[in-house]
């Protein structure tokens, strides 16, 4: 999926900020933007069909009789959050939704984990539930065999280094192909630790089996 754009960012922060938002509303804080109504409607719409925020349907007196509320499911941020204090009892990681890249979790792919800078997987997501509870605090280079330890503890490292921002490989499992993402987590300059996105290929349409979902 492509990066949003800057407008896009801008509606997107509205909505955070004020926690669920008509387009009327989001449109009335962006004023100093020069964006017009009809464009920040498309955004919402546009960000509504990619997953990022929730839209639902409430009265209103108007011609139509009804008007759309948008927001953005901060579940599974608070749950990462949670996760990340809980494992390293840290007090500083304030805001998760805001450090994350919102469109590498509210999208079409399968699953998603975090792994922080110790090499410890903190949370695991999919399928909208919790996966992966017995691996929670387990170093990531200990949940897979020796060969594919080596070479993911070595794209680790190199994320951490900062020699690269992101990697991507394919993997086979059982006859069927997954793509996983890897993406370096920054806040002020420090690493604090990796987001490892997993999807079926899409030439494969069967549901992704949350038995193999790994970092």
């Amino acid at each position: 999926m492509l990066p949003l754009k800057d407008r896009e960012l801008k509606v997107l922060e509205i909505v955070r900020k004020l926690g669920e938002a008509s387009a009327k509303d989001v449109w009335k804080n962006l004023k100093e933007e020069n964006i017009p109504y009809t464009t920040v409607s498309s955004i919402l719409k546009k960000l509504n069909k990619l997953g990022i925020v929730e839209k639902r349907a409430v009265k209103s007196r108007g011609r139509k009789g009804v008007k759309y509320i948008y927001r953005i499911d901060k579940n599974i941020a608070n749950k990462f959050f949670e996760a990340y204090k809980r494992i390293t009892g840290r007090e500083d990681f304030t805001d998760f939704a805001k450090i994350i890249d919102r469109k590498l979790i509210h999208t079409s792919w399968n699953s998603v984990a975090f792994v922080d800078k110790n090499g410890r997987i903190i949370f695991a997501y999919a399928g909208g539930k919790v996966i992966g509870d017995d691996l929670i605090g387990e170093r990531i280079e200990d949940v897979h065999p020796p060969l594919t330890s080596k070479f993911v503890k070595q794209i680790f490292m190199e994320l951490a280094r900062g020699e690269r921002s992101e990697f991507r490989r394919i993997v086979e499992v059982e006859g069927e192909k997954f793509e996983k993402f890897y993406r370096a987590v920054r806040a002020g300059g420090e690493f604090l630790g990796v987001i490892v996105i997993t999807r079926k290929l899409e030439e494969s349409k069967e549901k992704i089996s949350r038995d193999i979902i790994l970092p």
